[in-house]
């Protein structure tokens, strides 16, 4: 009797020969070369393609009798195929000669799962509360994975949220082309107590401050203590704020199943000072100025712990009303950089440094300047003016932007969670008459992606401009939803096989594909994408690379392992957990 292994390459080669050189070609064909995010516009993009094969892509086998009689409640593979789809440049706007597309930068990646009492994963959310990805919130799948891989470098605060109700905050670093790793315990069993005193310099206690460590909140009593009965284990962001006092932050290791004695922990307050902010005179829109205040040179860092002890993201952006001013409270005396911006117009200069006193009145009065602007008109589709739409300009590069403007390297948001200044993205609100004015910073960009959406979410318009003043008008059409699609040829397959594919870094769940089915994806926006492909940890081949269009299908084939093919033992199945073959009851979840 032929061995079983032998039979199965036996029918393979039988079926490659049947279909011709179809498969073949597409299993020798050139690979693209690898594209680097961070200069797509010197390279070529990949030619589109071929989206329908003259042949199936995914011819199926007859199983072998014993493999057939233990694979009949789906499959006897243990591993799923795991995909994983990166969007590397957008195709959705046509860029102009001379700059990036949009989106240029968004290359960071995050992963992690979030895990339950007794170590097991649980559902829920995690939401980017400051920072360059303020605003964004990824979901997770059945299993508590969760991921990203279109994200902007920098540090960043996320609030991490169970479905039933357990938080947490943290404080990530995120780094162009670089993946972080983020996982999460939830569990009230794994938890800390944790008791700490406020004081100030002398070691005077100070009462009445509130406490913010892992997104729970309470207040020093009058000998300066406060308690925490349960704080999540890993390192937790803490804040410290108290009227009159300068506020504190602190990253604070927690263990498992243990407590911190009150007699260990002390956080100090030292006195803080207020900053009035006024502008004076009004060039431009009539609409609010943004200031942004932000530390000189090194950071105030407790010589102690050597962290950074200032959160300056509870003080940007600050908003300021024309014809009014506003006071800042609670920041450290010292030396500070003063940034203005004004649709029409820019501060003048551009980038002040100022030292504020204790004990004295800070304040200063910025002046504004005509700058180059974009002005223009949203209409709907009848044509009538689109009021209270929402207009956005967007650098190419987000974050390189902010930091180019803030005279400092790219990779300053690193040091700091600092928020996309409107030099690199700029957000409006229309008028009645649907008109709006943006500012333009030729030193900067040589070009920007312009977009307005309609109040209630449903219109949207797109387009690039360059850095040069104007007019420009926007008409809003409906929204229309990504709809390219990639197929995936899996051939020489007898049974199902379990699948996870992972889109621009979100994991979805795994499936059973078919025997007779390729793998299909859709939903693809427009754009050259990266694919990565893993059976069992082992990567199956090198990164390929396709493009979508719009509307478009891309299709290629891979070529399978023994093991994914045939399956696992019984004995290696019983050792995964597994009593019988695999189905859509106990499919594994993958890496």
């Amino acid at each position: 009797m032929i061995h079983l292994r032998q039979r199965t390459l036996l029918i393979l080669l039988l079926v490659a020969l049947a279909t011709g050189g179809a498969i073949i070609q597409a299993m020798l064909r050139t690979e693209l070369a690898p594209l680097d995010p961070g200069g797509l516009m010197d390279v070529r993009k990949p030619d589109p393609v071929i989206v329908k094969p003259a042949e199936p892509l995914s011819p199926s086998l007859e199983a072998p009798g014993d493999v057939r009689d233990a694979a009949v409640q789906g499959t006897t593979v243990i591993h799923p195929l795991e995909v994983e789809l990166t969007l590397l440049e957008q195709g959705s706007i046509d860029a102009l000669n001379g700059i990036s597309p949009v989106g240029s930068g968004a290359s960071a990646r995050i992963k992690g799962t979030l895990l339950g009492d007794r170590g097991e994963p649980v559902t829920g959310s995690v939401t980017f509360t400051a920072g360059p990805n303020r605003g964004r919130v990824l979901q997770t799948d059945s299993v508590g994975n969760f991921g990203a891989s279109d994200l902007y470098q920098g540090l960043s605060i996320v609030l991490v949220e169970s479905d039933r109700g357990l938080r947490s905050e943290r404080e990530v670093m995120l780094r162009q082309l670089g993946t972080s790793r983020l996982d999460v315990s939830l569990s009230r069993g794994d938890s800390c107590v944790v008791r700490g005193f406020v004081r100030d310099r002398s070691g005077e206690p100070i009462g009445q401050a509130k406490v913010r460590m892992d997104a729970q909140e309470t207040v020093s009593d009058d000998l300066g203590e406060f308690f925490f009965p349960r704080i999540s284990p890993g390192k937790v962001l803490v804040v410290v704020t108290k009227e009159g006092r300068a506020s504190y932050r602190e990253e604070l290791y927690i263990p498992r199943n243990g407590a911190i004695k009150r007699d260990k922990l002390t956080f100090t307050l030292d006195e803080g000072v207020s900053l009035t902010l006024s502008v004076e005179g009004l060039v431009g829109a009539k609409s609010p100025s943004l200031a942004f205040v932000f530390p000189i040179g090194v950071q105030r860092v407790n010589a102690v712990k050597g962290q950074r002890t200032y959160p300056w993201h509870l003080v940007n952006p600050i908003e300021i009303q024309p014809g009014r001013s506003v006071q800042v409270d609670g920041l450290p005396p010292g030396h500070v950089s003063l940034m203005i911006f004004h649709p029409g117009a820019t501060g003048s200069p551009a980038l002040i440094n100022k030292k504020l006193f204790e004990g004295r009145d800070n304040h200063h009065g910025f002046m504004l300047k005509k700058a180059p602007s974009l002005r223009g008109q949203v209409t709907m589709p009848d044509g009538s003016p689109a009021a209270r739409a929402i207009v956005r300009l967007d650098a190419p590069n987000v974050g390189l932007a902010t930091t180019k403007v803030m005279q400092q390297k790219f990779t300053h948001n690193l040091s700091m969670v600092l928020p996309h200044l409107p030099a690199g993205r700029q957000r409006v609100e229309c008028d009645e008459k649907g008109r709006f004015t943006l500012t333009l910073h030729p030193t900067i960009s040589k070009g920007y992606y312009l977009s307005a959406l309609s109040t209630d979410g449903s219109l949207e318009a797109r387009r690039s401009v360059g850095a040069e003043p104007g007019d420009v008008d926007l008409a809003l059409k409906e929204i229309r939803r990504a709809s390219g699609t990639l197929e995936i040829g899996l051939a020489g397959r007898f049974q199902g096989l379990p699948v996870k594919v992972t889109l621009k870094g979100k994991p979805g769940e795994v499936t059973l594909l078919e025997a007779a089915d390729s793998l299909i994806v859709d939903g693809l926006e427009p754009g050259v994408w990266r694919a990565e492909i893993w059976w069992n940890h082992d990567r199956l081949e090198q990164a390929r690379q396709f493009e979508v269009g719009p509307n478009g299908k891309a299709s290629f084939a891979v070529v399978l392992p023994i093991g994914a093919l045939e399956g696992q033992s019984a004995e290696e199945r019983s050792r995964a957990g597994l009593s019988g073959p695999g189905g859509a009851s106990n499919l594994p979840n993958g890496r």
